[in-house]
This record gives structure tokens, C-alpha cells and sequence, in this order.
């Protein structure tokens, strides 16, 4: 089930960082976010974009579905390179924006506990692509792909 969820995911970015407002339009974020990362993001190329729900007390994310994994892809490339942050979009916070893929909840689970991980055992990097979980222990170290918790032993 995992990988369906994660299949229907595929053209969805997950915002988080963005305050909520009762009054907010997530549209006019988005044009603003657009006006930080130029040519991203156009009404065109985006199916649906609404807040998704949280378990405890914090700032609900937002999920963007677009029309192409491709375009998906591009606007979060860029979103990293640019380092984006609430002040940017005409906010007196400077608090970072994050602009990741939108990760199904067993896979989300998963790269917790794999980043957890990745500090204790003082490895370098973690990261997804296309929805699946990368760490690297370093620079001159291959990649490690994890996909269950089993792969965490391989992180000792």
C-alpha cells in the first residue's frame, strides 16, 4: 500500500512554515512564492492546493498538486537553491519556508526515524527523491537506499 500512496503523491509538494491566517488565500501564496522563485509556478500548472490537517497543536502545511511530476520537481529544485523564508513573501518573520515532496505517512514516519538515525550515527546527509529515502555517511560513501526500518541497521 506504501507505494500506491506514495504513487499518488507524485505530483504534490507539502509547504510548511507558512503560518495560518482564517482569511489566508493559498492562491495569493502561491503568486507570491512564485515572485520569490521565479517562473515556478502559474494558476495553469497547479490541480488543487489546500491545508492539510495536523495530529497535534502546530501550523498546518500546505499541499500543492500540480499537473506534471516534471513541473513538481522544477518548482521544489528551485525552492532549495533559493532558501526560502516567510519574509520573503512580505512578512516581518524570517523563519525558513520548506518546500518538500509530499511524502505518504509511512514514509514520512520512516525518514524520521532514518534522520534520527543519521545523527546519532553522525552520517552526513538524508534526503528523498520521487519518494524514496537517501543517506549518505559521506562525501566518499555510496548512497544507502532505505525502505523499511530493517535499513536502519545498516546505518550502525
Amino acid at each position: 500500500m506504501t507505494d500506491i500512496e506514495q504513487y499518488l503523491r507524485n505530483r504534490n509538494i507539502e509547504i510548511k512554515g507558512i503560518p495560518f491566517d482564517e482569511y489566508e488565500n493559498l492562491p495569493d501564496l502561491l503568486k507570491k512564492l512564485d515572485d520569490v522563485i521565479p517562473k515556478s509556478i502559474t494558476a495553469a500548472e497547479v490541480d488543487v492546493c489546500h491545508r492539510v490537517p495536523r495530529r497535534d497543536e502546530g501550523c498546518p502545511n500546505f499541499v500543492v498538486q500540480f499537473r506534471s511530476r516534471t513541473k513538481r520537481n522544477g518548482v521544489q529544485e528551485r525552492a532549495r537553491k533559493r532558501r526560502v523564508n516567510f519574509s520573503q513573501l512580505g512578512a516581518s518573520d524570517v523563519s525558513p519556508i520548506y518546500v518538500n515532496e509530499h511524502l505518504g505517512p509511512a514514509v514520512k514516519k520512516l525518514l524520521g526515524q532514518v534522520v534520527a538515525t543519521k545523527h546519532e550515527n553522525r552520517w552526513k546527509y538524508a534526503w528523498t527523491k520521487e519518494g524514496k529515502i537517501y543517506a549518505w555517511k559521506s562525501d566518499t560513501t555510496r548512497s544507502l537506499l532505505g525502505t523499511c526500518a530493517r535499513d536502519l541497521e545498516k546505518m550502525q
